[in-house]
């Protein structure tokens, strides 16, 4: 068994979202020698894109260990790199749903969330995300303020005319669709980037707990490019 099906990570890029996203970059003309960051990392997939200059930035040390490519411990709030660093960024955030739940399911849970995996992968039930750590945040003010800090800092370290590839999803809550992906693309906008394409990818979705049959049926991959001012 391998080091990251040790440690488990609830939401970690899909085989289709990581096609989507080699594809992405081979459209988009990135170089084979190019540097690409995944600031919220997790287990460190953006390792398997083929790119061999992948750098992962993540929190929570026990994700860092498995990632089988160069990664830093840190906060994406505040990245340990000179401006212009990178010629692409690729990442999943999380969703603000409910893998953002601190509950202590009990042992044999079916039920996911990012302190939930953690625990029983370590097994340590008292395990604890980082305070910074977006997947202990529910979608609201925080979750809004740290990702456009994140936002901010990818635009510093990319390149101009650098790439950003950002895969995230709509959720459901009380029977509701929560607008996520429209929220990220306007986060974007916001900054300076460049939206030129929001792609719909079919994934396996979890169906697990009270809300199993009202789910969203696939990703988006919003694709944007850093234009200069």
């Amino acid at each position: 068994m391998s080091s990251e099906a040790k440690v488990k990570h609830p939401a970690k890029f899909s085989p289709s979202i990581l096609d989507v996203i080699r594809d992405t970059l081979s459209v988009r003309g990135i170089p084979e020698d190019a540097r690409i960051l995944d600031p919220f990392s997790g287990v460190g997939r953006c390792h398997d894109l083929g790119w061999p200059r992948t750098v992962g930035v993540e929190l929570e040390m026990p994700w860092c260990r498995v990632q089988e490519g160069p990664v830093v411990r840190g906060d994406s709030t505040a990245l340990p790199f000179r401006a212009h660093t990178f010629h692409a960024a690729v990442t999943s955030p999380t969703y603000g749903n409910r893998f953002a739940d601190k509950h202590k399911a009990k042992d044999g849970s079916v039920r996911r969330s990012y302190t939930h995996d953690l625990r029983t992968s370590l097994e340590d039930p008292d395990y604890t995300l980082h305070p910074g750590n977006t997947g202990g945040m529910k979608w609201g003010r925080d979750y809004w303020r740290v990702h456009g800090a994140v936002y901010d800092e990818v635009w510093r370290v990319l390149v101009d005319g650098g790439l950003f590839v950002v895969n995230v999803s709509d959720h459901i809550k009380n029977r509701k669709v929560v607008r996520v992906v429209d929220w990220h693309r306007r986060a974007l906008a916001a900054r300076g980037f460049e939206v030129v394409d929001v792609l719909d990818v079919e994934t396996p979705r979890l169906r697990h707990g009270a809300n199993r049959d009202a789910r969203v049926d696939g990703e988006a991959v919003i694709v944007s490019l850093k234009e200069p001012f």
